[in-house]
């Protein structure tokens, strides 16, 4: 799912494409960094940081969940049992997502489980 990045992040082509991007989303108002503090430039900065993760966390998380499309065998008693998606809020260290995760639900036992 994730790969690593290059050691030296300015080289990377991509990567300076994505930083444009943001530069031009989070200082686009003031048309110029120079205008501003260093802490407003600071928080900027940081509020894109943490608004990406949020974003990276997320669309991992949805494709993790795209496994409720497959019956899974329940951990208790093998028996083959079908998905679901529950999405609920989840509070991470970059802010809260809404997190969705594959639910399965066995009809033997009455276990539910959440498969990785």
């Amino acid at each position: 799912m994730f790969r690593s990045s290059p050691t030296d992040s300015t080289q990377d082509a991509r990567l300076q494409r994505l930083l444009g991007m943001v530069e031009d989303e989070f200082f686009a108002v003031d048309q110029t960094a120079a205008g501003v503090n260093f802490a407003a430039i600071e928080q900027r900065a940081h509020d894109a940081g943490r608004k990406v993760a949020r974003l990276l966390c997320e669309q991992a998380a949805s494709q993790c969940a795209e496994s409720a499309q497959r019956e899974h065998a329940c951990p208790d008693c093998g028996q083959l049992c079908a998905g679901t998606i529950e999405e609920r809020p989840l509070d991470t260290r970059d802010g809260p997502i809404p997190l969705k995760e594959a639910r399965h639900d066995c009809p033997r036992c009455r276990r539910v489980f959440f498969p990785q």
